[in-house]
């Protein structure tokens, strides 16, 4: 048994998709990393249903994913035009040099959770309550609304944001999560309301993200594997997902 399951393990000519897929347009990129130095990032059309490439690599490098996106480009001949990703500045460069004509719409998911880390579910004063009320689901849907309100909370708290520690020599912004919170929106916004203009455009990477739970259950059900076979196990299985029903 060892022997057969070590064999169909050791699958060498399965490393990634290699069909072609017409009307390949709208691409949902999200990651996971399947141990401590491998992360795997999948490039998913939502509305194809398909996995149209992934890559395993060892760490957050541009030029991986500027590869793919030039394989997808210029192998491939895809025309894609819009990307919706949780937000990685290697993956926004990469983006803007292959494809600079295409829509980037962050992950609305996780820019509301990455500000409610920042912030904390349940807030104590008035500013970080404030600021929890404008990053709703509801307001996202509403940019002009939006973007007034975190104009006037930043004017309304800027002494407030602005606030030192000192310890001897040291200082330090005594609101330095906040300040986090209002930046990681400050950048967001751009990319934020892309969605509304073409409904072809998900807001979300809910998708790819339930394919990646099924990835971290394979990984965790088959965690006695080797490293090596468990990547030649995950490109099997990810190779496989567009032609059967896991």
């Amino acid at each position: 048994m060892q022997e057969y399951i070590r064999k169909e393990l050791d699958i060498n000519n399965i490393d990634n998709v290699d069909e072609v897929f017409e009307d390949v347009k709208n691409i949902m990129i999200d990651w996971v990393w399947i141990s401590k130095d491998v992360c795997l990032i999948i490039y998913y059309e939502y509305n194809l249903k398909k996995i149209i490439r992934f890559w395993f690599y060892d760490g957050e490098k541009l030029d991986y994913i500027s590869k793919d996106l030039l394989y997808l480009k210029k192998i491939f001949k895809y025309n894609i035009i819009s990307f919706t990703v949780d937000w990685w500045l290697q993956i926004a460069s990469s983006i803007k040099s292959i494809y600079p004509e295409a829509t980037i719409q962050r992950c609305l998911v996780h820019i509301h959770r990455q500000i409610i880390s920042y912030i904390s579910r349940n807030p104590k004063t008035d500013c970080w309550k404030e600021l929890k009320k404008i990053v709703t689901f509801e307001w996202f849907k509403n940019p002009r609304k939006l973007i007034k309100q975190y104009n006037n909370w930043c004017r309304k708290w800027d002494v407030y944001l602005k606030e030192k520690s000192y310890w001897e020599k040291n200082w330090w912004y005594t609101h330095k999560k906040l300040r986090q919170a209002r930046s990681h929106l400050k950048n967001a916004l751009p990319y934020m309301f892309n969605y509304l203009e073409d409904p072809d455009i998900l807001s979300n990477t809910n998708i790819l993200e339930s394919i990646n739970a099924l990835i971290g259950n394979h990984i965790y059900n088959h965690r006695w594997l080797r490293k090596d076979r468990l990547i030649s196990f995950l490109s099997y299985w990810l190779y496989n997902r567009n032609y059967r029903k896991f």
